[in-house]
């Protein structure tokens, strides 16, 4: 039997240093039938000129301005000539048999929409980065395995309840208009944001452990992992999504029942954020949290009116991924602790009613 054709999306910005490793990896993949889109954020660093002279192949879709990931991967969906898309960032080099680890998966299952594979360090293959995770229902993800070496987790199929956009092998047949990704959130909780609507619809995401993929750097300005360092934008888009992904997707018992927790975790983010000296990107992201309430209600109706799965059945109080103490910093690994402590009692006293 034939194998069925898949599209290779990869989105770019300025990742002349990345498509080449990532490319490269595409045509290497054990899968015989790929078909490989590339959508250009107006790329200024020659990213389209290399593409062109060095792989020829590959179709190319040019957006006329940057708007973030989420209107390029969009497009891909849009523009793919398959049912099956597998959605990559520049920076995402996959191993030979990764996509036909996804595939198999995803086929093996009816209710799949999406699946995942684990997310290793390009620069420490051993060490895993995102292997799916949970919704926290802080509006932040539980990621599973975070920072572990492979030699000390079991490699199988599960399910999970978020998507991270690294790399998503999507079944379009299964998604409707509305299960798109949000682009007026420009760049971080995008991905989240998606697989929170995949999943109140009742449709499954699934992680393949035994499908890796490597993840390199980012883009230096955009997603680029930067030591430890807090732009104004990572901020700004930080405080900015995480509410407009809470105010569309939560119940409005949910929103009651959560508020005391939310309001702490608020207050912790904010002083967090004067403490980097970030204050006037968080006021900013509030600022336009209030600015697009009128819009955020549309897309809540529409959200609230075509799911089939309760907040309880989706969240959990599990710790917080970001919360990774350093071991250096006692008082702070004490603090990170505290909090943990309070958010997950919290939990567990609400979630029958939630």
């Amino acid at each position: 039997m034939a194998a069925e054709r898949v599209t290779v999306a990869i989105t770019n910005y300025n990742g002349i240093d990345h498509l080449p490793p990532c490319l490269d990896a595409v045509r290497a993949l054990d899968y015989p039938d790929v078909d490989v889109l590339l959508v250009d954020n107006a790329s200024t660093d020659g990213s389209l000129e290399l593409v062109r002279e060095r792989y020829p192949d590959v179709r190319v879709i040019e957006l006329p301005t940057n708007d973030g990931p989420g209107p390029a991967r969009n497009a891909a969906l849009r523009e793919a000539r398959t049912d099956l898309v597998l959605s990559i960032d520049n920076d995402a080099v996959l191993t030979p048999d990764c996509l036909t680890r996804l595939v198999n998966a995803l086929r093996e299952r009816p209710a799949v929409a999406a699946c995942m594979p684990r997310t290793v360090y390009d620069g420490d293959p051993e060490r895993i980065h995102f292997d799916g995770g949970d919704v926290h229902y802080l509006g932040m993800i539980s990621i599973r395995n975070f920072r572990r070496r492979l030699s000390d987790v079991e490699s199988r199929t599960r399910t999970t309840d978020v998507l991270i956009a690294v790399a998503i092998l999507f079944d379009r047949a299964k998604l409707d208009d509305a299960l798109r990704y949000d682009e007026s959130m420009f760049i971080f909780f995008e991905d989240q944001d998606l697989g929170h609507r995949i999943r109140l619809r009742g449709l499954e995401i699934l992680t393949v452990s035994e499908a890796i993929v490597r993840h390199r750097e980012g883009t230096a300005g955009v997603s680029f992992r930067e030591g430890g360092s807090l732009s104004e934008r990572r901020a700004y888009y930080f405080t900015r999504n995480r509410w407009v992904l809470i105010g569309k997707n939560y119940s409005r018992r949910s929103l009651v029942l959560l508020a005391p927790a939310l309001a702490v975790y608020e207050c912790v983010w904010m002083l967090f954020l004067i403490a980097k000296g970030r204050f006037a990107s968080y006021r900013r992201g509030i600022r336009d949290v209030w600015r697009a309430r009128a819009q955020t209600r549309r897309e809540r109706a529409e959200v609230q009116r075509t799911r089939v799965v309760r907040d309880r059945d989706l969240f959990v109080g599990a710790p917080l991924t970001f919360a990774v103490p350093d071991t250096g910093k006692p008082l702070q690994a004490a603090a990170v602790a505290m909090l943990d402590f309070f958010f997950k009692a919290y939990w567990t006293c609400v979630r029958a009613f939630v």
